[in-house]
């Protein structure tokens, strides 16, 4: 059964209610928001190692009877156990099919996608089924947005100026997780029991850009070898307006900033002193992304990948080229880890 959106918070607080949910759609926050609160309002715990399991979606396609064994296993300590998988996708469209024919399973099966085209087997399974919930997660409206910022600064303790409530609105919003991160780090930042109204030179200097965040986001994905995570930050960029060019060009940076840094290692420095002595020195961000990421990344990988990003520029600046296209392929391309020799 598909759900409106003005029906889903609605029917996630009666927990319970239908067999198998499914969350899906371009705002990663919100899908991931709505399934943390159901799983919890289920389980009480969504870390609960008797009352929460985690699948992963591969497995599951590959061993789709896994699901029905893990559905219709019962807690060991009581109450109702829930099945959550994410990046779901059309390849759990058999698994979930089965499942979907038992009439009463024990458990709740959450799952989490991205956005699912109309014609996406998953999704037509799942809006067909009286038992399943199909819940889109849509960016809001700019009316929204504003009800919503302005929400989530009351339950903070927070009231802000007309002038920095329209730049909240300007700035954040593409994905909710990333708005109520940054509103709980405004609220950390001006401390408990702020009074008085939050001005616009405050959100200013302590609240990021969502596009900033969100390319951050991406050049980690990439690096880090999330192709799924890079596709989603990808659909989002290129949805708020940033040029492909950009987004090629950042990973470019990331990608010269680690060749001297690899260079230094492979001769012989340790990695806390290659990153220490990095020159500008590292953000403790970056520093923390670059010390998880450069052991993987190889002087050759990172020549080729250096080589590809700025051939894909060129070819985004030639009229006639389909800049998001070859955008998406080179950065989804450079984020899958290489082949075993």
């Amino acid at each position: 059964m598909k759900l409106r959106p003005a029906e889903i918070d609605r029917a996630l607080g009666k927990g319970d209610g239908y067999a198998l949910w499914l969350f899906y759609g371009p705002d990663g926050g919100l899908v991931a928001d709505r399934a943390r609160r159901l799983v919890t309002g289920i389980a009480g715990d969504a870390a609960d190692p008797f009352r929460v399991v985690e699948l992963e979606p591969d497995r599951v396609a590959a061993e789709p009877q896994l699901l029905l064994e893990e559905a219709q296993s019962l807690s060991l300590t009581g109450g109702r156990r829930v099945v959550r998988i994410r990046r779901a996708g059309d390849r759990l469209t058999r698994a979930v099919a089965a499942l979907l024919a038992i009439e009463t399973p024990a458990a709740v099966t959450v799952l989490e996608a991205g956005e699912l085209a109309a014609g996406s087997s998953l999704r037509k399974l799942v809006e067909r089924s009286p038992g399943a919930a199909a819940c889109p997660c849509y960016r809001l409206e700019e009316r929204q947005l504003s009800r919503s910022i302005e929400g989530e600064l009351r339950r903070l303790g927070l009231r802000a100026s007309d002038e920095a409530r329209a730049w909240l609105a300007e700035h954040l919003g593409a994905d909710s997780g990333v708005t109520r991160a940054e509103l709980e780090k405004l609220a950390l930042y001006l401390g408990p029991g702020r009074k008085g109204e939050v001005g616009l030179e405050e959100v200013q200097a302590i609240v990021g850009d969502s596009s900033a965040i969100g390319l951050d986001g991406l050049v980690a994905a990439v690096l880090r070898g999330r192709p799924a995570e890079a596709a989603r930050l990808l659909d989002r960029l290129l949805a708020e307006g940033v040029h492909a060019v950009a987004l090629l060009r950042a990973v470019s940076r990331a990608c010269q900033q680690l060749l001297p840094l690899r260079h230094a290692l492979d001769g012989g420095a340790s990695l806390e002193a290659v990153l220490a002595a990095a020159r500008p020195p590292l953000h403790f961000r970056t520093r923390a992304l670059f010390g998880a990421v450069l052991p993987r990344w190889e002087v050759p990988r990172l020549i080729a990948t250096l080589r590809r990003l700025q051939e894909a520029e060129g070819l985004c600046k030639t009229t006639g080229n389909p800049a998001e296209l070859l955008c998406r392929h080179t950065l989804l391309e450079a984020s899958r880890p290489p082949r075993p020799a």
